[in-house]
């Protein structure tokens, strides 16, 4: 019997192929990105990154090339990969998108919203709201991008996610440059508009919600921007 239930635990444990961790780490860093999690002009030390997940560096240099042709991440001359900086141009060309893919990813969304989701949502909001009273920067924009995804995922297209996860790739990191000055709650209100509009099952003031809250959100963008330039 313990010889039979040693031959059992043997084949309870497979090697991982490289594949999966290369993905693995892709998919962790990907995530990182879209929530804010690195700075705009942070570089990615290969050696440094492979240390933190416990892997060779093979894997990590994979996943940094596949996300360099998302463009989330830039390759400099000198070969140091890191995440873009963010001009006015690009932040104006982003929101132009995101208003146009996200705005009919709600759209769409918004007959397909049971009640019991309503509630999900409403709950989440209200984690949201916590966590920006806390100052919980982290756990807010996490919560925050699961507060968006769980809407889009119910517009029925699966082709219209992947271009959703693209555009958060490239605008995540510039989310940090919301939440300063008291801004961590700037989009609580809008949230709470495009609840009331999915409730009611208004496709179009669900869109307008999102709208509003994504220009607030790139207009105090830009504000900061300006600051940190000494354009004041």
């Amino acid at each position: 019997m313990a010889s039979q239930m040693k031959k059992k635990d043997d084949f309870a444990l497979t090697p991982v192929p490289r594949e999966s961790i290369q993905h693995r780490i892709y998919v962790e860093l990907r995530t990182a990105l879209m929530t804010g999690a690195f700075v705009p002009g942070r570089p990615m030390p290969i050696q440094e990154l492979a240390d933190s997940f416990g892997t060779s560096t093979m894997p990590v240099r994979e996943a940094l090339r596949r996300l360099v042709a998302e463009q989330a991440l830039q390759i400099q001359r000198n070969r140091t990969v890191l995440v873009p900086l963010l001009t006015e141009e690009r932040l104006q060309d982003l929101l132009k998108v995101r208003k146009v893919v996200e705005g009919s990813a709600v759209e769409w969304a918004a007959p397909n919203i049971d009640e019991d989701e309503i509630r999900t949502l409403e709950d989440l909001c209200g984690e949201i709201s916590r966590s920006a009273e806390k100052g919980e920067t982290r756990d807010y924009l996490i919560k925050n991008r699961t507060f968006r995804f769980m809407i889009y995922e119910k517009s029925g297209s699966p082709t219209l996610l992947p271009i959703i996860e693209s555009l958060w790739l490239q605008i995540g990191p510039f989310l940090n440059l919301m939440y300063f000055e008291g801004k961590l709650d700037s989009n609580i209100e809008y949230f709470e508009q495009l609840i009331a509009a999915l409730r009611a099952g208004d496709a179009k003031e669900a869109r307008a919600a999102l709208d509003r809250d994504m220009e607030v959100a790139a207009q105090f963008m830009l504000e900061r921007m300006q600051v940190s330039r000494g354009d004041t």
